[in-house]
């Protein structure tokens, strides 16, 4: 993989909801995960994003524990405005399945 495209963007927390809630039937392992993402409410313009599950230890399981995790925007210039630590954003999976919150923003120097 492109060493460039692994470098993340953020440190987030993701939290996934219980499946009697709406989430998924079963744990992230310990994988690149990849999926849309939204920011506040609005569900038209959303940004890929890779969750970095293999540079954790654990997996994320529905409703279980938050997973402290290295993010990468897709289009980091569409959302440069709006990652910043606090904020909060959905995981999409054709449903709302989790959030996840930005705890640090990672810049090149």
């Amino acid at each position: 993989m492109n060493v460039q495209r692994r470098k993340p963007d953020a440190i987030v927390r993701l939290t996934l909801r219980a499946t009697h809630e709406g989430g998924r039937k079963s744990a992230i392992p310990r994988i690149v995960y990849r999926c849309p993402v939204f920011f506040g409410d609005q569900r038209k313009d959303a940004n890929d994003c890779a969750f970095y599950l293999d540079e954790v230890e654990g997996t994320a399981e529905p409703g279980g524990p938050s997973v402290i995790v290295p993010a990468k925007f897709f289009a980091p210039e569409r959302v440069a405005d709006k990652v910043r630590p606090g904020i909060k954003f959905a995981l999409w999976e054709g449903r709302d399945v989790g959030e996840g919150e930005v705890l640090q923003v990672l810049r090149e120097e």
